[in-house]
C-alpha cells in the first residue's frame, strides 16, 4: 500500500474519530440507517478490526457457519454491551 494511501486512510481514521468523539451521550442510542442497529452497533462494526484479531475472527466464522454478517452482528452488539 502506497505511501499516500496510507495518509489518506489516517486522515479518514482522524475525521472519524473526532466526529464520533463530538456526539452527545443520547446520540450513541438513536437508531442507524442498519436496520436493528443503533449508532453505537455501527461503531462497533467499522472498528471492528482494530479489536479483533484475524485468528479471533476466523474462529467465530467457524461458530457462525461462515455467515459473516451473523458474525458481525454478534459482535458489535456484544461489543456495545461492554
Amino acid at each position: 500500500m502506497g505511501t499516500d494511501i496510507r495518509r489518506m486512510i489516517a486522515a479518514e481514521r482522524r475525521e472519524l474519530a473526532d466526529l464520533l468523539s463530538g456526539l452527545p451521550p443520547q446520540a450513541w442510542d438513536a437508531p442507524s440507517l442498519c436496520a436493528g442497529w443503533r449508532v453505537r452497533e455501527v461503531v462497533a462494526h467499522l472498528t471492528l478490526p482494530y479489536r479483533h484479531s484475524g485468528p479471533r475472527v476466523l474462529a467465530g466464522l467457524v461458530t457462525t457457519r461462515g455467515n459473516f454478517d451473523r458474525l458481525a452482528d454478534r459482535l458489535a452488539r456484544r461489543d456495545t454491551a461492554r
